[in-house]
């Protein structure tokens, strides 16, 4: 069964079952994936951004991914202005509208790293990610020089394509199923936003195909 956390159905399921009623998670602050922890780069390129969201992800560093990772919309951009948070876009209606923004990534992020299962024990929780991006083209500048999505962007700002290669392992079976490792094989574009200091952030993350 292949599908992205906020795509297709079962994995959708999985996430929405795992965030749902509110706090009901205890998420770790530090890296959850594996005997080693994590080892990222700096973040002035693009390159080396993805390159540490994937380490994030791997190692279910929450912490890392909304530190580090995402734009919030508060840190300055090299420009010295502020630019709209980061956005998730669906390719398809999945009942939670055609987009989210920093707040519902974040919530939903931190319950698929915290391990836990659902409030009602259907859904078990993650045991390990091994995920991995398979570049789709080369970086380049928005074709429309003012807006993306209808944001404004600063100079500098980047995309690029990639190829999903993602499997997430269970602690068990989701309930009334035999299912216990979810594979995510999609086509996503990830718009990255330069910010003082000159590092990266992920300003957009954009599906663009739905996979197998």
């Amino acid at each position: 069964m292949t599908t992205r956390a906020r795509l297709t159905t079962l994995l959708i399921l999985a996430v929405a079952l795992l965030a749902s009623s509110g706090c009901l998670f205890s998420t770790p602050e530090k890296p959850g994936g594996g005997d080693d922890g994590p080892t990222y780069l700096d973040y002035t390129t693009p390159d080396n951004l993805m390159a540490n969201f994937v380490e994030a992800w791997n190692h279910m560093d929450f912490a890392e991914y909304r530190d580090q990772i995402l734009y919030d919309g508060e840190e300055m951009a090299s420009d010295g202005g502020t630019y709209e948070a980061f956005k998730f876009y669906f390719i398809e209606d999945t009942g939670e509208g055609p987009s989210w923004g920093i707040e519902e990534e974040k919530a939903h992020t931190q319950a698929l790293f915290s391990g836990n299962p659902s409030q009602d024990g259907a859904t078990p929780g993650v045991e390990s990610i091994d995920l991995r991006f398979n570049p789709a083209s080369v970086w380049s500048v928005p074709d429309n020089p003012f807006e993306v999505q209808g944001d404004t962007f600063p100079v500098g700002t980047q995309f690029r394509s990639y190829l999903t290669d993602m499997t997430i392992n269970l602690k068990g079976t989701i309930e009334g199923s035999e299912v216990n490792v979810l594979l995510v094989r999609d086509t996503v574009r990830f718009y990255t936003i330069p910010v003082d200091g000159d590092n990266y952030r992920l300003w957009k993350w954009i599906d663009i195909s739905q996979g197998e």
